[in-house]
């Protein structure tokens, strides 16, 4: 058996993400039965944003459906694209509320400001803190408690974090306008860098260029400063391609040449991948307006 996992990286809120491109077609190339399969509860054991993990807590192996290749043969490419998406949907908060399987820790929050970067009630950035199972906004003193079951109270007007976690993608829109108005300063106070490093696809190994560098996100792209003075910027317009890798770690593609930059481990990687997805939308936007 080969297993796949279309969504190409690890869910941040324990929802499915959006599939890889093609992902239809390649069930279908193989001539074999597909089995369908969701991992259940994992999210709760250690959620991608945490360093630890939680117990006791349940993994389930589900089988969802089971398809054999004359079934898929029949499918036209949208039809054989919307079967993958429907059988492979998953949300871990509806599956906690009917299940109610308690995870436990006192480190339940540790790391959250990996994901969460906004608070909702004063809107203040790069502001929310995990500290044991409390939620905490730096700026205006708002806490909640993040409960055996990834459970919010309210007191931030969230019920859990996968809603937050949609809340703050609307809210990149706003983000995205205050960073242009700021034009060369920066949103985000500057980030400490602990590893840059690139890779022109002729070999496996990386090449670490430098372990110490201030790292800020302006209105025209990224720019790394380093110790000795001097600087390399990445224009957004020049990024082909940006991933959120492991360790707080973004990887970018910049003309034939892959770069990877790490941050200090409580850093929230996430809010610059927001920014350049915000920024490769509104240009595509306008590009097509352009073109009517």
């Amino acid at each position: 058996p080969v297993g796949l996992f279309p969504e190409g990286t690890r869910t941040w809120t324990g929802n499915t993400l959006p599939l890889m491109p093609g992902i239809g077609k390649l069930v279908r190339i193989f001539k074999v039965p597909v089995v369908f399969v969701h991992l259940e509860g994992g999210y709760g054991l250690r959620p991608r944003w945490s360093d630890y993990a939680r117990k006791p807590g349940k993994l389930t192996v589900s089988v969802r459906s089971v398809w054999m290749p004359e079934e898929l043969e029949k499918l036209k490419k949208p039809e054989l694209e919307q079967l993958v998406a429907d059988e492979l949907r998953y949300d871990y908060n509806s599956w906690q509320d009917e299940h109610r399987i308690p995870v436990a820790g006192d480190r339940m929050a540790m790391g959250v400001q990996r994901i969460i970067y906004k608070c909702p009630k004063c809107g203040g950035l790069a502001s929310i803190t995990g500290d044991g199972n409390r939620v905490v906004c730096g700026s205006c003193g708002t806490e909640d408690e993040l409960d055996a079951f990834d459970s919010l109270s309210g007191k931030f007007g969230m019920k859990n974090l996968t809603e937050w976690r949609n809340w703050e993608l609307v809210e990149t829109d706003s983000i995205f306008s205050e960073l242009k108005a700021k034009g060369d300063e920066p949103l985000f106070a500057p980030e400490e860098g602990i590893l840059f490093r690139t890779n022109n696809g002729r070999s496996v190994h990386w090449e670490n260029l430098s372990k110490s560098f201030k790292f800020v996100c302006n209105a025209k792209g990224f720019k790394l400063t380093f110790k000795d003075g001097s600087s390399r910027e990445f224009p957004f317009e020049k990024i082909e391609t940006m991933v959120v890798a492991a360790k707080q770690s973004i990887e970018i593609f910049v003309d034939g040449t892959l770069y990877g930059i790490r941050f200090e481990p409580k850093a929230c990687a996430l809010k610059y991948w927001d920014l350049f997805n915000r920024y490769t939308e509104r240009a595509a936007a306008e590009k097509a307006a352009a073109e009517v």
